[in-house]
């Protein structure tokens, strides 16, 4: 699948304030509805001015472009009007509103850093990856596991992290049904455990858990690898495929014997489609509850940008995302509720990587996630 490329400039009138450079399957799509677009409103921010004049930062090999009109090529330095920086957004299935926000926050960061910036739009990730690892791509939101992916083959750093329905990263919580016997470590009064991981979920070696779906962070990979790490051995698990389906289960009994859920972004036991079960939530106690390890969706860096580019986006985006309009637009790019943008270091992901490592876990079919 090749990537979308939308010009930040405006010259066509007839859709959204945004003339847009596209191949492939998306030509039919933007064909149709050229003329009756309905532009999304601009953001209240205001961007400072800037001067258009650039420093000279040594380029790196992969990160410009070249033209040969004769036997000395001519290189551009990135964030030039010829060598744009590409800004890369993944939407399975894009429409005129997000791709009309798309474009609207690359024309935003041309127009407040003094840098060109050109958006590229894919229809997944694993066809943005070779164009990141190639360098052709400055700049792209990744998701968790996705960027382990990217960074421990060394062509992305985590640099902004989403404010996600109020948080930047979330956990897992272990659960049981009150008549299970297990004892409860957690305190939901004070939020706080009374235990480490250690002591807490020794009690359920042998036992047999409610997963979620092997792809889920919260409703697999962290807690499995959490027992992983502390060298608990459980049943072979059932995956109830949701959140709401593994509260179900041991609402039920009978099915598992302890569930894991996510955490911190909500409580699942509360969820709509769980309001027939009244008590459910003094009948299914939550027994541990992880650290909130697991990082929202990132914007990632390719570690050959200059740092004066990064801290320019990063300073632009930011700005963007304090406000309403801007994070609206946010929220329609990548198609995620986005309440605004945090610094993010390659750190924060340390303790999803120490789960990861602990199941073993081949994380490379679960690009995507």
């Amino acid at each position: 699948m090749r990537k979308q490329t939308i010009s930040p400039q405006r010259k066509k009138r007839c859709l959204p304030a945004i003339n847009f450079k596209i191949t492939g399957w998306l030509m039919m799509l933007l064909a149709s509805m050229a003329c009756v677009a309905t532009p999304l409103a601009r953001p209240s921010v205001t961007p400072a001015p800037v001067s258009r004049e650039r420093p000279e930062y040594p380029i790196p090999p992969g990160l410009i472009n070249t033209i040969t009109p004769g036997p000395t090529p001519t290189i551009y330095p990135l964030g030039s009007s010829d060598n744009p920086i590409v800004l890369a957004f993944v939407t399975e299935n894009p429409d005129d509103v997000s791709l009309a926000a798309i474009g609207e926050i690359a024309r935003f960061v041309t127009d407040s850093t003094g840098y060109y910036f050109e958006p590229a739009v894919f229809a997944s990730y694993n066809d943005l990856l070779p164009e990141l690892q190639a360098g052709l791509v400055h700049f792209a939101w990744l998701p968790p596991i996705t960027y382990l992916w990217a960074h421990q083959n060394n062509y992305a750093n985590a640099t902004l992290l989403t404010n996600h329905f109020g948080i930047t990263k979330y956990g897992t919580q272990f659960l049981a049904n009150s008549d299970s016997g297990f004892t409860i470590y957690f305190d939901p009064e004070n939020s706080t455990n009374s235990a480490d991981d250690a002591t807490a979920l020794a009690q359920f070696a042998g036992y047999r858990p409610c997963w979620v779906d092997p792809s889920s962070i919260s409703g697999y990979i962290l807690p499995a690898g959490l027992l992983a790490e502390n060298q608990v051995e459980v049943s072979s698990g059932v995956m109830a495929q949701d959140h709401t389906a593994v509260i179900r289960s041991l609402y039920v009994k009978g099915v598992c014997d302890f569930g894991v859920t996510y955490t911190y972004s909500g409580d699942p036991r509360t969820a709509n489609s769980l309001t027939d079960l009244t008590d459910v939530s003094t009948q299914i106690p939550i027994i541990w509850r992880s650290d909130a390890v697991i990082p929202t969706l990132n914007l990632s860096s390719h570690p050959r940008v200059h740092p004066e580019i990064i801290l320019a986006l990063s300073s632009t985006l930011t700005q963007l995302g304090s406000q309403p309009d801007g994070q609206a637009l946010l929220s329609t790019a990548n198609d995620y509720e986005i309440a605004g943008l945090d610094a993010a270091k390659d750190e924060m992901y340390d303790d999803l990587r120490l789960a990861v490592d602990a199941l073993g876990l081949d994380i490379e079919p679960l690009i995507g996630y």
